[in-house]
């Protein structure tokens, strides 16, 4: 064999390592600019309950959000709210809902759909969703939560 071919496949093997690299730092660099949103609840009553639904931000700056929320009762008639914020930074938290707890005690769901960009300005979508009737199923209950600032 030539030694010419070896260095022909010794390059493309090269190629092929560099190019796998390059498509992996590009997946990390995604995935560190993504924003990382969560639901958590909040305002907490005596006795138990709580009155409201706080939209959390952990990871990198989410911006143009619109928010859709839609919430409502097994059975009854759904509620709709669309609601925007320019951004929302790291650690940054936005109240969504009041009331909560009446939407727990009736076994109700609330979706959370969230259309926003990262720092990238790639177009993101998620959705977060708490169905209380599923919760009641597997006989749990929503703990207390809070925040390193509370």
């Amino acid at each position: 064999m030539n030694l010419s071919w070896f260095y022909i496949i010794v390059t493309i093997v090269f190629a092929a390592v560099t190019g796998y690299y390059a498509y992996e730092t590009r997946r990390i660099r995604e995935e560190t600019i993504r924003p990382k949103l969560s639901l958590r609840t909040g305002m907490y009553t005596y006795g138990g309950g709580f009155d409201e639904l706080i939209l959390t931000n952990t990871g990198a700056v989410a911006r143009d959000i619109d928010i859709d929320i839609e919430r409502g009762m097994e059975g009854g008639p759904k509620i709709q709210e669309a609601l925007f914020v320019p951004s929302l930074d790291t650690s940054q938290e936005i109240s969504l809902i009041t009331d909560l707890d009446s939407i727990r005690r009736y076994n109700g769901f609330v979706n959370v759909r969230l259309n926003f960009k990262d720092t990238s300005k790639r177009k993101l979508t998620e959705t977060l969703s708490i169905d209380f009737a599923e919760v009641a199923r597997r006989g749990r209950k929503i703990t207390f939560q809070t925040t390193p600032k509370d």
